[in-house]
């Protein structure tokens, strides 16, 4: 792309800053392109909606968000909601500023390919989630995005296994816990991830043990890991940083809103494609 060539002393200088600055977050799960936007940056589409709803435009936004979603209980809410004030001042002062800086440097192909090696590394944990979810063509699916993007896409930085009719798809172990009847627990407002529940927060340790980093990094190298996942979430970040702002400035208690879309967003992703597999759930 010419980067050194074109880009000003001020955005090399911007870039090497967040260079540092991206120790600080982490992804609650990264691997997800529509990256699994970072924990604030949720999309916001229930589970039922077709694939281009967005509830942030959604008229009815605002009444629907004053309690918890029946099924997903917040009884520390208390506690949430002081962290939730740490995070926002983290985000005022560190994340916003570098997410936009990061938007800023790098030129759209960039950031494209950037969020296509995030969800490449991503791709083994999906196998083996679809094979514990007994899913055996979504398997393969992902298991053949892996070896396409990682050869041909060098590294992952381009995807040319989609344009040979695989299609990028998402499962954690969150989502294998669920369709096992797993609830999900209570409601956690985690200090810089942001939102999570009890289940999927056990799931992003358990597909923490299926990364590619891990294999060859070992489970003790946190640095690496934070730069890893620092990167990851302020990509995703910056990809959703538009709804993120029109949620923030749509809502009367910003709080009880980004709960209530993370659990819609979350209910989406478990049973977007796991649609047929949802009565039995229900039935339990």
């Amino acid at each position: 792309m010419g980067f050194s060539a074109r880009m000003c002393p001020t955005r090399v200088w911007i870039a090497a800053l967040g260079a540092l600055l991206v120790l600080a977050p982490a992804a609650v799960r990264g691997d997800d392109a529509t990256p699994e936007p970072a924990p604030e940056a949720a999309a916001m589409e229930p589970a039922t909606a077709p694939e281009d709803y967005d509830p942030l435009f959604d008229d009815d936004l605002g009444d629907e968000y004053a309690a918890a979603p029946a099924g997903f209980p917040d009884p520390l809410e208390n506690t949430n909601r002081s962290v939730f004030s740490f995070n926002l001042f983290t985000d005022k002062w560190v994340l916003d500023p570098l997410t936009r800086a990061y938007g800023w440097v790098f030129p759209g192909p960039v950031k494209l390919g950037i969020r296509n090696v995030f969800q490449n590394l991503g791709e083994p944990a999906t196998t083996v989630n679809n094979l514990l979810q007994l899913e055996w063509t979504d398997a393969g699916i992902s298991l053949s995005r892996f070896v396409v993007n990682s050869t041909v896409g060098i590294a992952g930085i381009f995807d040319p296994a989609e344009s040979l009719g695989l299609h990028y798809h998402r499962s954690d172990f969150g989502q294998t816990l669920a369709l096992a009847g797993t609830p999900s627990g209570a409601y956690l407002m985690l200090p810089l991830l942001g939102p999570n529940d009890v289940r999927d927060g056990c799931g992003v340790l358990a597909d923490f043990t299926m990364h590619p980093l891990t294999w060859f990094l070992g489970p003790t190298n946190l640095l690496l890991y934070s730069i890893y996942g620092g990167g990851q979430g302020i990509s995703t970040r910056e990809e959703a940083l538009p709804k993120l702002d029109a949620l923030r400035e749509g809502s009367v208690d910003y709080y009880a809103a980004l709960r209530n879309a993370y659990y819609q967003n979350r209910q989406a992703e478990i049973w977007r494609r796991r649609e047929d597999r949802r009565n039995d759930w229900d039935s339990r």
